[in-house]
């Protein structure tokens, strides 16, 4: 038997409440007694109560094209409803859940007052409910031309925009965003039909300022006419600072340059005259960029100018290239060293002669190669020539070679370091003999 469904075995009664849906079944009951039996067919299906007074939530009910609706939910009473149907087609844009009974959605298309109904269905049947829906086109809106606070501005003052937006028949809600050339500046919310932004993010330049209102549940969205902002780039201000302020040819000089808007620049090239040393990033957080360089190559010697060139400037700024004067002095030689013969012997009235020279053993070597070598005659101080410097293996060391015409006799010379180095000390002297 279905359940909750019992047979009386002493009288054959059937009774009980069914407690759960059955399909219709045939059951064969059997009569006994001592001289027999007999049987019988009983068919039985358990249906639920069919459900009855389905109603809506919101009906009649007039809705907004492009407004999502709230959901509109049925009630009923009698058994649980196992579905939902509709007829006519919903207008476009809603639907009906078939499970829930829920009508929802955003229409699409505005639509004349008509019924719709509504039929919820079990097993124990069906009952309707007629639900007359309306979709209308939101009232249009106007918008008024964004007005400024202040125009032209500075880039990152603060600049308020302002917008009213109205509508026939009543004030439009909700929200308008501000654009600056097309790009968000933020949303205000409309108060009494007026809205206002107050932004530092505008950029620099000639800017087309726009308002959007979305729109709301009676009022059709709009976008208004464009106003015209002049933004001029914010000044910054730039130092380049040198340590030491003077330093020797070869060595090592710190060099740090500031901007005053960190992120006014990305990036900073330090040069010495035409002479590229290197680019450093700017820090993001300090405005400080740095860079320790060997002062090499052609710097050169004596007083030189020292520019900061600020590399990827924002187009919201004006950033100046700083410059700063530094003197590079000359770099100490190594003693000279003469390897060669005390006697030199003359080939047509000539001698040549070979001195050493090397870059002094400090923790910054230069390139021999920017010295000259002055040799000296010690006895009466004149100088028989100069000499450009050969450098060998990584330029630190190299050779001065000078070929001159001289006279039979002692004979006593010096070497002075010229160009880009220095040293004349009588220690390095060399006394030798021409025949």
């Amino acid at each position: 038997m279905p359940a909750g469904v019992s047979l009386n075995t002493t009288t054959g009664v059937l009774s009980g409440t069914p407690t759960a849906l059955a399909a219709a079944a045939g059951y064969t009951v059997t009569a006994s007694n001592t001289g027999g039996s007999t049987t019988a067919t009983v068919t039985i299906a358990v249906v639920d109560v069919a459900p009855s007074a389905l109603t809506y939530s919101a009906n009649p009910v007039t809705y907004t094209k492009g407004t999502a609706i709230a959901n509109n939910t049925p009630s009923s009473s009698g058994g649980a409803v196992v579905s939902y149907a509709v007829s006519p087609a919903l207008p476009a844009g809603l639907s009906l859940n078939t499970s829930t009974g829920v009508i929802s959605g955003t229409p699409t298309a505005a639509a004349a007052a008509a019924g719709y109904t509504v039929t919820a269905t079990n097993t124990g049947g069906s009952t309707t409910a007629t639900v007359t829906i309306t979709v209308t086109d939101p009232t249009p809106t106007t918008m008024t031309t964004p007005t400024s606070s202040l125009n032209p501005s500075t880039y990152g003052q603060s600049v308020t925009f302002s917008t009213t937006v109205s509508g026939a028949g009543g004030t439009p809600t909700g929200s308008v965003t501000f654009y600056d050339n097309g790009a968000s500046l933020g949303s205000a919310t409309l108060v009494s039909g007026s809205a206002s932004l107050a932004t530092t993010g505008v950029q620099a330049g000639t800017r087309s300022i726009t308002a959007v209102y979305s729109g709301d549940s009676q009022f059709a969205g709009s976008t208004s006419g464009a106003l015209t902002q002049t933004v001029n780039k914010a000044t910054t201000t730039t130092s380049v600072t040198l340590t030491p302020l003077q330093q020797q040819y070869s060595d090592v000089q710190t060099m740090e340059a500031t901007v005053s808007v960190p992120g006014a620049a990305q990036s900073v090239t330090f040069k010495v005259g035409a002479v590229v040393l290197g680019t450093a990033p700017v820090d993001q957080v300090t405005g400080k960029a740095t860079l320790s360089p060997q002062l090499l190559g052609a710097v050169g010697i004596g007083v030189k100018i020292v520019t900061a060139q600020f590399n990827i400037v924002s187009p919201n700024y004006t950033v100046s290239n700083a410059t700063r004067s530094t003197t590079i002095n000359r770099e100490d030689a190594a003693p000279f060293t003469y390897s060669g013969p005390g006697t030199l012997t003359r080939v047509g009235g000539q001698v040549t002669m070979t001195v050493n020279v090397a870059d002094i053993a400090d923790g910054n070597r230069g390139d021999v190669g920017n010295m000259t070598v002055a040799f000296i005659n010690r006895g009466t101080g004149a100088t028989i020539g100069t000499a450009t410097v050969v450098p060998t293996g990584d330029h630190t060391t190299g050779t001065a070679t000078l070929t001159w015409t001289a006279s039979a006799g002692a004979i006593t010379i010096g070497f002075s370091a010229t160009n880009y180095y220095i040293r004349n000390n009588t220690a390095d002297n060399v006394g030798i003999t021409i025949n």
